[in-house]
């Protein structure tokens, strides 16, 4: 299936408006952090869009759609629960951000939102082609995509579980997450979710124009690392638990799992 232009342009005309809606609420709760919560639902909205436009749905089609479903459906229910729990606190990283732009905090999270609308349709775009599959049939590269996909979900759901469960315990106040795959690296719950659009792009390998797919996880991984994820988190965390986080940031792999070093001898070199 040949991308469409008139898809594309489809996507980010609908996601500048939905953004803009998404401020609205904003404004009216004077919480930015609620963007969050919407974030997963712009792409079940957007696949919903391609989905409805098809005048023939293969199962392929189907079932890529109810993965993308899937994920982001988790991702929304954890997202909606973290922000509930902290409301009507705001996420630190928006207030600091709304503090740097203090003249005008309203218009920067309203273009620092519209930057998301930009960002979640350049990372749809190449999985159209798995929405609108001809193809009824499933071969290797959909079934190893389905497998790194239950993967990257239970990894996700553990990580998430394992830093929750830490939180609780008051013995573990101010203290840094090291069980589990918090042990591996500093953020396995990102780690994860990259590798959510990791098997899209494998399941996508064997359609006409899937291999594009690979643009969205190398973007999402891009995302992660240095924009949205694990460098705000850092910064945070080496504000909030100084020395402490330095070292866990010195023995632990930052992104992808790997066993801690051996910290009597890092502490030696």
């Amino acid at each position: 299936m040949q991308f469409s232009i008139h898809d594309s342009s489809l996507i980010f005309q609908f996601n500048a408006l939905y953004l803009t809606l998404i401020f609205c609420v904003y404004y009216s709760l004077k919480n930015a952090g609620i963007v969050d919560v919407f974030w997963p639902t712009i792409f079940i909205a957007d696949a919903s869009i391609i989905i409805a436009q098809s005048s023939k749905l293969t199962s392929k089609s189907i079932f890529f759609f109810g993965l993308l479903t899937i994920s982001c459906a988790r991702l929304l229910i954890y997202l909606a629960s973290r922000f509930s729990k902290n409301y009507p606190t705001e996420d630190i990283r928006y207030s600091h951000f709304k503090a740097s732009y203090h003249k005008a905090p309203n218009l920067a999270i309203f273009l620092v939102y519209q930057l998301q609308g930009i960002f979640a349709s350049i990372l749809f775009i190449p999985l159209i082609p798995g929405l609108t599959s001809s193809n009824n049939s499933m071969g290797a590269f959909e079934y190893i995509g389905i497998s790194i996909f239950i993967l990257s979900l239970t990894g996700e759901w553990l990580a998430d579980k394992q830093l929750t469960k830490f939180k609780q315990n008051p013995l573990h106040k101010n203290k840094i997450c090291q069980i589990g795959l918090w042990k591996y690296s500093r953020h396995p719950n990102y780690f994860f979710e990259w590798l959510t659009w990791v098997s899209y792009s494998i399941y996508l390998t064997g359609d006409h124009n899937g291999h594009f797919a690979i643009l969205s996880s190398l973007l999402m991984l891009f995302l992660l690392i240095k924009v949205t994820g694990v460098k705000p988190t850092e910064e945070l965390m080496l504000q909030s638990r100084g020395d402490s986080y330095k070292e866990y940031m010195k023995n632990t792999s930052v992104f992808f799992p790997w066993p801690q070093k051996n910290k009597d001898s890092s502490k030696s070199n």
